[in-house]
């Protein structure tokens, strides 16, 4: 009687665990070998090139790996220095890809979510031998979650939902993957300036006890310095301009830093605005309009306000 009663529960467990297992398949949307989780797992450090046909312009966008940094190809052949930051940052996104479902899965809906071969964004990773990642990049959405993509694998039928703004990230134009920045250093390593206008210049030194004076010792106002030196050390440009302009700067800033090379500041008078260069990133000019002037600065921006004394 006991041996029968253990077989009948034994059946019981078998068929509780058949119903779980099937349950399970329903629910994730069938079985793993049909599921493919993991679209993409690359080394960053290992990757030479990023090869992008954006959605938004036509041509090709290349973002390569070069002895002294990454390097970004416009359509028009043109080379310039991309942006490392932003090179990083969207390989971090790429680089542990992981699907939260399947979507779809024929060639007919491809469309719906923009990842058919005329509205979607081409997305190759290579690390020089293998191309551990060619996507398709579609439409995004916000869900509860947060911001999502639909994606699919370049040569398959299935349509993925993965967690990010990939079309932010990927649909841009070669030169948003430019470096934009026109000055990088540190306030405190800053030490000497040379101003020089079309009709002034001068010059202001910083001290042994860390205060600016003008060549005569005159000290000068440490708020506005400093107001002056975290504007300069981080200075970014906004909107490239395509030909370098001609002649010789209209203004220029010449910095001296400890320990580093100096940095050179141009300011090229250009119709109605100024078109600036640095000497950190040759080869871009940028339009000045709106933000020239919140660097060259007169004199009289860093003399300390005299307070009249009452007679």
């Amino acid at each position: 009687m006991f041996k029968k009663f253990s077989n009948k529960q034994l059946t019981i467990t078998l068929v509780v665990l058949g119903v779980l297992y099937l349950a399970s398949l329903a629910f994730s949307g069938g079985s793993d070998s049909s599921f493919q989780k993991n679209l993409a797992l690359i080394d960053t450090a290992t990757v030479k090139s990023i090869v992008i046909e954006p959605a938004k312009v036509e041509g090709t966008v290349s973002i390569i790996r070069a002895a002294n940094g990454w390097q970004v190809t416009r359509p028009d052949g043109q080379v310039f220095e991309a942006d490392a930051a932003g090179v990083t940052q969207a390989l971090d996104g790429v680089s542990a890809l992981e699907a939260l479902q399947i979507i779809a899965n024929d060639e007919s809906q491809w469309t719906e979510y923009k990842v058919d071969e005329e509205n979607g964004t081409r997305v190759k990773v290579s690390t020089g031998d293998k191309t551990p990642l060619n996507l398709i990049v579609g439409r995004f959405e916000y869900k509860q979650s947060g911001l999502m993509s639909y994606v699919r694998l370049s040569g398959e039928d299935e349509v993925y939902l993965v967690k990010g703004f990939l079309d932010a990230t990927f649909n841009k134009e070669a030169n948003d993957w430019r470096n934009k920045r026109m000055i990088t250093g540190t306030d405190a390593d800053w030490l000497s300036f040379n101003f020089t206008y079309p009709d002034s210049s001068f010059q202001m030194f910083k001290g042994v006890d860390n205060q600016w004076r003008l060549a005569d010792s005159t000290q000068l106002d440490g708020g506005k310095v400093n107001g002056f030196l975290g504007t300069f050390s981080n200075l970014t440009g906004t909107t490239f301009v395509e030909n370098a302009p001609g002649g010789a700067p209209a203004m220029r800033i010449e910095a001296t830093r400890l320990n580093q090379e100096p940095v050179t500041l141009s300011a090229f008078a250009v119709d109605t605005t100024f078109v600036l260069s640095s000497s950190q990133n040759p080869g871009a000019y940028f339009s000045g309009e709106g933000f020239y002037d919140r660097v060259f600065k007169g004199l009289g921006h860093f003399m300390p306000v005299v307070v009249a004394q009452p007679e």
